[in-house]
């Protein structure tokens, strides 16, 4: 739920959310926490065998409200993409949107071959660290009012790109000052 939520603040989704918003975007946790409680206390062996190993249906549960997440991510970042104006916008779309396809995949690999390894914990991690390192990165090297590359980001391409420097070869860079641009 909370990565949902930081996906939509990303996206820049226009709307504050209201409390009552928010309830009904945290509904499926709300609904699968309850359910899984309700079943722990009524009817445990349904959630955990006598080894105390976790069944079918303890790990549907632990996997049916993130993939619900994770389809309305992608669902809203392609419908995004497709609307998209630019590349650099369309890229950025679809990268958020395809990024949980990974935790999707980890997470079938949990519930089909290897119950008793939460991968699925494991790919939700390396996704939003992931996820975030991108969004921390585009915040650097962008300007927030135009979204165009900074001063920074022209130096780490200079650094990274050896084919600027060649043996004979002189490079030049020009960068033009207009005044008043972000008016």
């Amino acid at each position: 739920y909370n990565w949902f939520m930081y996906v939509l603040s990303v996206e820049k989704v226009g709307k504050k959310y209201t409390p009552r918003q928010k309830l009904i975007l945290a509904l499926p946790l709300i609904i699968s926490a309850s359910v899984s409680l309700l079943l722990y206390g009524l009817k445990p062996e349904l959630m955990f065998t006598p080894d105390l190993s976790t069944t079918f249906v303890s790990t549907m549960m632990l996997v049916l409200v993130p993939f619900i997440y994770i389809i309305a991510i992608l669902i809203y970042t392609v419908r995004k993409a497709v609307g998209a104006k630019t590349r650099e916008e369309r890229t950025t779309h679809i990268r958020i949107g395809t990024l949980p396809l990974a935790i999707v995949f980890g997470g079938l690999l949990q519930v089909i071959m290897l119950e008793s390894v939460q991968i699925f914990c494991y790919c939700c991690s390396i996704v939003m660290i992931i996820f975030y390192i991108q969004s921390i990165e585009s915040q650097v090297s962008a300007d927030p009012l135009t979204g165009l590359n900074n001063r920074g980001q022209l130096q780490r391409y200079v650094q990274q790109n050896s084919t600027l420097f060649r043996e004979g070869l002189k490079t030049y860079v020009a960068m033009i000052d207009v005044n008043d641009f972000k008016k």
